[in-house]
């Protein structure tokens, strides 16, 4: 899927750590992908060996942005985790989020330590905004540590 040569110098700030570009054309299919990488330096060095991991997905077609509150005060709420079917995010905070995504059906879910997870389906047609109310979660009986 592609070649490429290891610069002469090391990487600024570093004694020998020595990198590559290399140019991929991504695959066809959505989806995770997995490429083994393998380094075959000159003598006295041994081959080497890595992995690298990442998610194909279509281009970006639409923008979603993703308003969470406090369901019992209203105001809004900071570092909230947002999931957007692969897509992650955090609300910043306003408790907003953005992101680009390719249009289709996504499962939303939240997370914030103190709150109550939310989950629902979201039908991406268009840029929308959604407003997510997040409910505190209550108070265990017997504290986990207890």
């Amino acid at each position: 899927m592609g070649t490429g040569r290891l610069g002469s110098a090391p990487w600024p700030a570093t004694a020998a750590l020595y990198w590559a570009e290399v140019d991929l054309v991504a695959p066809e299919r959505e989806g995770d992908v997995s490429l083994d990488i393998r380094a075959t330096p000159p003598l006295p060095h041994v081959d080497a060996t890595s992995v690298l991991t990442f998610v194909v997905s279509r281009r970006p077609e639409h923008r979603v942005t993703l308003h969470v509150i406090d369901k019992t005060s209203g105001g809004p709420l900071a570092g909230v985790e947002l999931r957007l079917g692969r897509f992650r995010m955090a609300t910043d905070d306003e408790g907003t989020a953005h992101v680009e995504v390719p249009g289709g059906s996504y499962e939303v879910g939240t997370w914030k330590n103190g709150y109550e997870v939310l989950t629902r389906t979201l039908d991406i047609t268009r840029d929308m905004t959604l407003h997510l109310e997040l409910a505190a979660a209550a108070e265990p009986e017997q504290p986990y540590w207890a």
